[in-house]
């Protein structure tokens, strides 16, 4: 886990960098500097600053021969030397602008968890714990620049185990595969570079496979999930990235109940 964690921070900070960036502004003309992305005449893109929030949009009137640099004349906002554009990605992106307010977008997303279970034995307690992971594709509805729908569909892959002093099992696991099918209701609080949300929704859970020795596994069914998340989406030149923290909690019954926090991320076309 601490790993994961780790390779998101990195991640998150390796994709601060900007594909072009704003080198002059003499009045409304704006010259920016390309690195490895294009951009055309007429095309809109948006200025950021250093950190992260939308502050104006130019229009790319010229570019050079090399295609290194290119004029752009501000048309919305200000602008400022050192600000960041994504040079790569027209300024109406989803959840701004009427016209791409229902725009669907699809992706993938993995996650690893912090999975953790209580299970009542036939004569003490058992606390489970352990490490699982997820993979599942991910659709992005928008309504509004302020709300979306998200729907993840794919496999969770939920493990834990623990000692206990019980006839049953001394060293006990819970090992199961579920298929799942996922929606949620996401707010988000700004609309910049780094889009953060809040969002709360439930999940449908099937089990594939199991195998347990603290647990009748001939008894799991299908069953449904309670989900409360929060996270952030990262624009990039043709997309976003996804970053999520989702806390699941499994309906509890007489013998067994559990949770688990996930840490995803993944890429949205």
């Amino acid at each position: 886990m601490r790993l994961a964690i780790t390779l998101l921070v990195s991640l998150f900070f390796s994709l601060s960098t900007y594909a072009a960036t704003v080198t002059s502004v003499k009045g409304k003309n704006v010259i920016i500097s390309l690195s490895d992305e294009s951009v055309s005449r007429g095309q809109k893109v948006e200025l950021f600053d250093s950190n992260g929030k939308k502050r104006g949009i130019i229009q790319i009137t010229k570019t050079n021969k090399s295609g290194t640099k290119a004029l752009g004349k501000l048309i919305v906002g200000k602008a400022q030397k050192g600000w960041g554009t994504d040079s790569g990605q027209d300024a109406t992106m989803p959840r701004e602008g009427k016209s791409s307010k229902k725009q669907l977008r699809y992706g993938g997303i993995v996650g690893f968890s912090m999975d953790s279970m209580e299970v009542t034995l036939e004569d003490s307690k058992a606390d489970l714990s352990g490490t699982g992971y997820s993979i599942k594709g991910i659709f992005d509805f928008p309504f509004s620049e302020s709300f979306q729908f998200r729907g993840r569909v794919g496999a969770e892959f939920f493990s834990a185990s623990g000692d206990a002093a019980s006839s049953v099992c001394t060293s006990c696991d819970v090992d199961i595969t579920y298929l799942t099918a996922e929606g949620m209701a996401q707010y988000y609080i700004n609309n910049s570079k780094y889009s953060f949300w809040v969002g709360a929704g439930g999940a449908i859970a099937m089990p594939s496979s199991s195998s347990s020795n603290a647990i009748d596994t001939d008894s799991l069914d299908t069953t449904s999930l309670i989900q409360v998340a929060g996270g952030f989406d990262i624009k990039t030149t043709s997309g976003y990235i996804p970053v999520e923290i989702i806390y699941a909690i499994l309906p509890k019954s007489d013998s067994v109940s559990g949770s688990y926090v996930s840490i995803g991320i993944g890429y949205m076309w």
